[in-house]
């Protein structure tokens, strides 16, 4: 099969060889890092403003995103409400200021996060569908008041009014109450139906959470002694349960065991046990899973329910039975007051009063003005109420130097929940999907519709249907405002944090003009824990960019909750470059804290939130270094195009989010890269061309990999369009193949690995990269380890002379020592701890070689420093 690298308008591939050289040693601007540039409280000074961005400039930041946003201790300064006049007239010398020092402005359109404010009402806030329950009985006429749902700040519309027969063996009512609970997280919220809502019990520190000696439980009452025979469980991300008792009792004050499990997984699962008839069943927590690396600190639960044995057989977890071909709709028969008024056929039947109210969150992490609701994620009328409050007026503020100054507006992470209604959601599901929504909204509510598969079907559409609405109303009409305002367009990180909403990740980042994720540094070096390891959201945010033509992909960068004060580039240099690894171009440092006043040091923080980059640092005088080391790196990385040999296929299915790369399945053998496409991208973008899957920015792959897990979604039009790249002699690998499966392939196909490391040294432990720009060939290699690192480095490169690129220095020197080995070349490297370097492959023009000349200079061990030392403090910073 040959092998061919498609440079359709490729808009990176025109950088020349002495561009990457000049652009490598001193970095341009537009590969230099960013920061958040976060207004502590609101408060801010246009003395600060002017300081920090000279500051910027002068060590090589080249771009700051506006945050707003609270959480600082009482003693630091207050500012003005976001987008009042005192604020907007701070914000004007910002874009002024900015423009004097050549920094680029992006804004976050919220104090805090997501996007709301104040200004939101309740037409335009984000929505949950609510619903009571009445059962009456027939033949007969029955006139009875149905009780209003829940009515989130007394606001209630309703949509429908459905019935449906009693099932014979339906069970009795079942409540369920806890031992305590978390302020705001009640135990109702382990029974609601949705994943990214919990219950958590009391303690907020390590240590605090359950113990043998002090359980912590979930009880759940029937209104009459019923048999169960399991338990649905689900844990929530943080402080899952790890030791349980499931418990019975007979009148509620005295249980006894049924079974006791320890629980090593945090996946939802089933519990079942011997078939037990009782009134009260008991959850007993005795301990739960350490959260951020510590002793547990409570336990909480996103979903829990008791199962029947018929649950069991059936799979249907915890939902009752809807039968949606005896059901009637008998909204006609309730008048406004709620008065239901219905001749009712032989038997009991359930009546569902089903409507809509506010979801009820408000935005987190207010600066210096009041909080107010977050706006509907599924309205394009509730984006535009909310930019005109926000993005509009900050576009006229800005005047002339809106597109120079003034480039990106930003939404942060997603943190508001699961809306599950919006106003149009009717009308736009029969659009979308072809059927009316109506009989089955029972199902959002928790119950089976029809069986298990029917209600699984009809939540696929309705969830996938909000996606849609969030991609296009949500991130969408965001950057169609900013773009008709005149910015360069929008990065907001709309691929997380929680990874349970109701999207498809790889959609929202694609229509961003710079995809964003995030990643974390350690808390404590040289080994502490990283809060969140490999988060999924920065390859996520790389595979949006390559495979939706982007050039960059930028990140919340070395976010933390630790120790204030502690960090310096030794401590972070492994974990940067492993997101440059992932694929990141930018850094967005997070975060740099305005200080209004100049004489505040170190200054006011969020205390143990975020790292500290800014001019009080005391290693600030010597941070240019570093961010040119960063500059470099990112020079280099968004030239070309990403080389990968494996297109993996997400499935349909919604919520829909990339694995964080070590658990990407099925996995890869060494030296192997891949991307990860959506269905969007398979059927608008991709084509086959000699027996490679190809983008039209130039992106190519040797292989499409199917999804694994055995319950993948495929729509009819991606099963045809994989049949039709198949067809046109593209490497389809199916998922009948489990393990080694990518292994057999390519040495099957006598596909050698990218990249192999040979005879490496003990403690190695390398990460890598590969970009191609024309016939350029980049590697980034990266020694994780915190030891002296050898290897021979073989690259899937042959007929060009080997180049060693220092990013800390700047140095490009030609390498003499390596050989050609059956089209590869083969070269001996070193690195000191953490230490990386770049190889680039790009001249056929090979250097003269000497058998006795190395890659490297012998090192020998320098006399240490030794005896005594006088140490002095700054007063100014506290010093004795």
């Amino acid at each position: 099969m040959k092998r061919i690298i498609v440079l359709l308008g490729a808009f990176a591939l025109t950088a020349s060889a002495a561009s990457l050289d000049e652009g490598f040693r001193s970095p341009p601007a537009t590969a230099k890092p960013w920061c958040y540039w976060w207004w502590l409280n609101g408060a801010a000074s246009k003395e600060g403003i002017t300081r920090d961005f000279e500051e910027m400039r002068n060590k090589g930041i080249s771009g700051a995103l506006l945050f707003d946003a609270g959480q600082a201790g009482p003693e630091a300064p207050r500012g003005p409400a976001f987008m009042s006049a005192e604020w907007r007239e701070l914000y004007k010398h910002a874009v002024r200021e900015a423009n004097r020092c050549g920094i680029v402005l992006g804004v976050n359109l919220c104090s805090g996060w997501n996007a709301g404010g104040p200004w939101v009402t309740d037409e335009h806030a984000a929505k949950k569908l609510v619903a009571s329950q009445t059962v009456v009985k027939g033949p007969g006429r029955v006139t009875v008041a149905l009780p209003k749902p829940e009515a989130v700040q007394e606001f209630y519309r309703d949509i429908t009014v459905l019935a449906c027969p009693v099932a014979a063996d339906e069970r009795p009512e079942i409540a369920l109450r806890a031992s305590s609970q978390y302020q705001h997280y009640g135990p109702a919220l382990a029974e609601d139906g949705e994943d990214d809502t919990r219950w958590v019990s009391n303690g907020h520190k390590p240590g605090m959470g359950p113990t043998p000696e002090k359980p912590e439980y979930l009880q759940f009452d029937l209104a009459e002694a019923w048999p169960m025979a399991g338990l649905y469980l689900k844990p929530y991300l943080h402080c899952a349960p790890k030791d349980i008792e499931v418990q019975c009792s007979d009148d509620g004050r005295s249980f006894r065991p049924v079974k006791r499990v320890a629980l090593e997984t945090q996946d939802k699962m089933t519990i079942s046990f011997g078939e037990t008839r009782a009134k009260h069943f008991r959850v007993v927590f005795l301990s739960s899973h350490p959260f951020r690396g510590q002793e547990n600190w409570n336990v909480q639960v996103a979903e829990i329910a008791l199962l029947s044995k018929d649950d069991l057989a059936s799979g249907t977890a915890r939902r009752r039975l809807w039968d949606r071909s005896r059901a009637l709709d008998v909204t006609k028969f309730m008048d406004g007051a709620g008065q239901l008024n219905w001749e009712v056929p032989p038997g009991s039947w359930n009546v569902l009063r089903i409507g809509f109210t506010l979801h009820g969150k408000a935005i987190k992490c207010v600066g210096g003005g009041p909080t107010g609701l977050e706006i509907d994620t599924m309205s394009a009328e509730a984006m535009d109420a909310h930019f005109a409050e926000t993005g509009a007026k900050l576009i006229a503020d800005a005047g002339p130097l809106v597109g120079k100054a003034l480039q990106y507006f930003h939404i942060d992470s997603w943190e508001l929940g699961q809306p599950t209604w919006t106003p149009r959601m009717r009308e736009e599901f029969q659009k979308r999907r072809g059927y009316d929504s109506l009989p089955f909204l029972p199902a959002v509510l928790g119950r089976t519709v029809d069986n298990a598969g029917s209600t699984r079907r009809f939540l696929q559409d309705y969830h996938r249907t909000a996606a849609d609405l969030v991609a296009a109303n949500y991130y969408g009409r965001f950057r169609e405002l900013t773009l008709k305002g005149g910015l360069r367009g929008t990065h907001p990180e709309s691929g997380g944090p929680f990874f349970l909403h109701w999207i498809d990740a790889l959609q929202c980042e694609g229509i961003n003009d710079v995809p964003m994720g995030e990643f974390w540094k350690r808390n404590s070096e040289p080994d502490g824990p990283i809060t969140h390891h490999h988060n999924p959201s920065l390859k996520q945010a790389a595979c949006a960019a390559h495979i939706y033509g982007k050039r960059d992909c930028q990140a919340e960068a070395f976010t933390s909750f630790g120790d204030d004060w502690g960090d310096d580039p030794w401590s972070m240099k492994d974990i940067g470059d492993a997101a440059f690894c992932e694929g990141l171009t930018r850094n967005v440092l997070c975060f740099w804290v305005h200080q209004p006043r100049l004489d505040a040091k170190p200054g006011f923080q969020w205390a143990h939130v975020g790292t500290h980059f800014d001019c009080n640092l005391t290693w600030w005088p010597m941070s240019g270094a570093w961010l040119t080391y960063l500059a470099r790196c990112q020079h280099l990385l968004r030239q070309g195009l990403f080389v990968a040999d494996f297109a993996y296929l997400q499935d349909e299915a919604v919520p829909s989010f990339i694995a964080p790369r070590p658990d990407q399945q099925p996995a890869r053998p060494a030296g192997y890269d891949y991307d990860v496409l959506n269905a969007e991208v398979l059927l608008t973008r991709a084509t086959a061309k000699d027996g490679r899957l190809v983008l039209p920015d130039g992106m190519s792959y040797r292989y499409l990999v199917l999804p694994h897990q055995p319950d993948a979604i495929l729509s009819p039009a991606t099963l045809k369009k994989i049949n039709q790249l198949a067809e046109a002699g593209v490497t389809i690998i199916g998922p009948k193949r489990r393990e080694g499966t990518l292994d057999a392939v390519t040495r099957a196909d006598g596909l050698a690995p990218d990249i192999e490391f040979r005879n490496s040294s003990q403690g190695a432990n390398f990460d890598w990269i590969h970009r191609r720009v024309g016939a350029t060939n980049i590697y980034f290699i990266s020694n994780q380890a915190t030891c002296d690192a050898t290897a021979d480095i073989v690259f899937r490169v042959a007929g060009k002379q080997p180049e060693l690129w220092d990013a800390v220095t700047g140095v490009i020197r030609s390498l003499p020592e390596w050989r050609e080995e059956n089209g590869r070349t083969v070269v001996p490297l070193e690195f000191a701890p953490r230490q990386s370097w770049f190889a680039v492959f790009r001249s056929s023009r090979l250097a003269p070689r000497d058998a006795g000349m190395k890659n490297f200079l012998s090192r020998s061990e320098r006399t240490p420093l030794a005896g005594p030392w006088e140490v002095s403090f700054d007063l100014k910073w506290g010093g004795p």
